[in-house]
């Protein structure tokens, strides 16, 4: 096992956090999108 350095962690959690907000906002831009 490998020692990870704080900026990879650092960087692998914010990919996680952008794949779990970017569905998010194409379903908000969905759904504006549906009500005008």
């Amino acid at each position: 096992m490998q020692k990870r350095t704080p900026q990879e962690i650092e960087r692998s959690a914010i990919r996680k956090m952008t794949l779990n907000i970017v569905p998010l906002m194409i379903l908000l831009y969905f759904l504006a999108f549906l009500e005008s």
